[in-house]
């Protein structure tokens, strides 16, 4: 979902830069925050047992990612 940036401002939104390779979430973690891309692209991966990667999604411009989190209880996985 895109929301306008005008609209987000109004209610105090910040723009935040990251760089590859950046960590926005840890694992386990709970986001606080509604965050959408403005650029650029945000890998949304968590690490098994084994130490393997497993990628859940890779979204772009435009798209948010972590709200769901934002009205359940539990930690991002």
């Amino acid at each position: 979902m895109i929301i306008s940036e005008n609209l987000l401002f109004s209610y105090g939104a910040e723009l935040q830069n990251y760089h590859s390779g950046d960590t926005i979430i840890e694992e386990d973690s709970t986001p606080k925050y509604y965050f959408q891309i403005k650029s650029g692209t945000v890998k949304l991966s968590s690490f098994l047992e084994d130490g393997k990667e497993f990628i859940h999604g890779i979204p772009f411009d435009g798209h948010c990612f972590a709200e769901t989190y934002l009205f359940t209880e539990k930690n991002m996985r």
